[in-house]
């Protein structure tokens, strides 16, 4: 013989408070990773994001860095990372600046100024290296920081500390990363 069991009117309460909170905790999470995933963001007072470099940024002018800025670093940033690169041909970068390892309480890097420990730029200088574009039309080139969960040192056998350096570096350290594009067109 077969006997249903129905739940009473508490039980069947239960079960649907269960299945509300259920729904509340998954709903909450999924918002916080959407919120922390969009509010991590990078700037700056010389720019706005796909804009124009002020020649006093590029080689020509006074060559020094722009300024950039973020906010809404994760909960957990124990450093940053910051690059600047040009993708001048499929699966090929030109970068210009590498500073990593930079303290978790630095939101800003002046023009001019530098953070964290100095890497190289294409040309093996521990430097800034200004847009120099060569050829014809505006070349876009991307300022990425990236918050990591470690400090940013690199291995002690990793020799000169390019971009490729520090990304393979960091790959399993990422917890958010923003950029800021801008164009610069040389006569």
């Amino acid at each position: 013989m077969l006997v249903m069991r129905f739940p009473g009117a508490a039980e069947r309460w239960m079960c649907v408070g269960c299945l509300v909170v259920l729904s509340l905790v998954a709903c909450g999470a999924q918002q916080a990773a959407t919120a922390e995933s969009t509010t991590f963001a990078v700037s700056s007072s010389a720019f706005v994001d796909g804009g124009a470099l002020p020649a006093q940024f590029t080689c020509d002018g006074s060559s020094m860095s722009p300024p950039i800025s973020w906010t809404g670093a994760p909960a957990g940033t124990k450093s940053f990372v910051v690059l600047m690169d040009h993708q001048p041909g499929p699966g090929t970068y030109k970068w210009y600046w590498v500073l990593y390892d930079i303290d978790p309480t630095i939101t800003s890097i002046a023009a001019g100024g530098s953070a964290g420990t100095v890497g190289t730029n294409e040309h093996d200088a521990q430097a800034y290296e200004p847009p120099c574009s060569k050829g014809p039309g505006p070349k876009t080139y991307t300022i990425t920081v990236f918050a990591l969960s470690t400090k940013g040192e690199m291995p002690a056998d990793a020799g000169p500390v390019t971009r490729d350096v520090v990304l393979q570096a960091v790959t399993r350290s990422v917890l958010a990363k923003a950029s800021i594009s801008f164009t610069y067109t040389r006569s």
